[in-house]
């Protein structure tokens, strides 16, 4: 329903203080009156999405604009409004910015922008396709030749660490004492870049690797990837894991 008609953008990732300009788009010449009514796709089964270049929603569509979460909407000009985030925030958190249209049918129907505001750092990563957890993440520090990143007091249901030996690029994980490692531990178990292989019977790297895009003074980001990430104690069984983070680095 309603897929002729959006918010741009859908979603938005911003630092404290930070603003950002949400619009409200139209992919279809459309009546007034069929504004809600869902596109088809062949046969008229399977739900058809516009293709092409949008326009801004026109004004008699606009009813109000409201936010639900921190920050504030600064700005409107009909079917544009400016978010600003909190000046300050512990971790992260995350706030919506929702258009009411003026529809031609009795009904509340609404239009929703999804905000994260990212302070100190985050992670977040999926195991064996599962949905993603995200939880707060230390500085990344350095130590030695390579960098660590953690989570704080085992946020997000495990002790996440990830480490790595340099800046920008792609690391392959290996065995060092001091090289590139993923684990996120539970309990007595978890999941380790490493396993045994079941025919040599030997610890083995796991395959993927971590990939830091983008990295400066201040801030680092990246994404990881585990093919087969060791299970438990044993690290006999693997699985896949997967994820992405955004931190601070700290420079002592």
């Amino acid at each position: 329903m309603m897929n002729r008609v959006s918010l741009s953008p859908l979603n938005a990732s911003l630092e404290p203080g930070d603003k950002q300009v949400v619009k409200a788009l139209i992919y279809t010449e459309s009546k007034y009156e069929d504004l809600l009514v869902p596109l088809t796709g062949e046969g008229g089964v399977e739900p058809g999405y516009p293709v092409g270049t949008p326009v801004p929603l026109p004004s008699k569509y606009v009813k109000s604009w409201n936010l639900t979460g921190p920050g504030n909407l600064i700005s409107s000009n009909g079917n544009a409004v400016t978010y600003q985030a909190p000046a300050t925030v512990n971790g992260f958190t995350n706030a919506t910015v929702g258009l009411a249209l003026n529809a031609p049918v009795t009904g509340t129907f609404m239009l929703l922008s999804n905000i994260e505001i990212m302070g100190d750092g985050w992670a977040e990563l999926t195991i064996g396709g599962s949905s993603f957890t995200k939880f707060p993440v230390t500085p990344a520090v350095k130590s030695g030749q390579r960098y660590l990143l953690s989570n704080p007091e085992d946020e997000g249901g495990g002790h996440f660490l990830l480490t790595w030996t340099g800046g920008v690029g792609n690391y392959a994980y290996d065995l060092t004492a001091t090289g590139n490692k993923f684990h996120f531990l539970v309990g007595n178990g978890g999941y380790v870049s490493s396993y045994v292989d079941p025919i040599q019977k030997e610890l083995l790297p796991s395959g993927g690797s971590i990939n830091i895009t983008k990295m400066d003074n201040k801030w680092v980001e990246g994404n990881f990837t585990v093919s087969n990430a060791g299970i438990g104690p044993l690290l006999l069984e693997t699985t896949h894991v997967k994820g992405r983070f955004r931190a601070r680095v700290y420079n002592p």
